[in-house]
């Protein structure tokens, strides 16, 4: 072990990149995993979101996930299933509330 704190600063960035509170529309509290997948010029977040735990019934939420969020807006877009259903839910926040407004669409075959 080295007293230089060097490892200690590694583990403590890795512990601070686990843990972050995100905004989802449309989703009640549950254990999230999430991925980045970059960061645009304005600082929007892209994220990929994939259960984090299996509830009761055996499942979390199915489908792919993706989360864009910035400081004054999240913009969220969910597909699933065969034939797709997507749902998109685009939100603003004003004053500690997030204004959000939504849309399903569904593909025939």
């Amino acid at each position: 072990m080295y007293c230089d704190g060097t490892g200690f600063a590694d583990g403590l960035q890795s512990v601070i990149a686990q843990s972050t509170s995100l905004f989802i529309p449309g989703f009640d509290p549950q254990p999230i995993s999430a991925d980045i997948l970059g960061v645009d010029s304005s600082g929007h977040t892209t994220w990929a979101l994939q259960a984090g735990s299996a509830n009761e019934d055996g499942g979390g939420f199915v489908g792919t996930v993706t989360l864009v969020e910035g400081s004054s807006d999240a913009h969220l877009t969910c597909v699933d299933g065969d034939p797709p259903l997507t749902v998109g839910y685009d939100c603003t926040f004003s004053f500690g509330q997030a204004i959000c407004s939504g849309a399903s669409k569904s593909t025939s075959l």
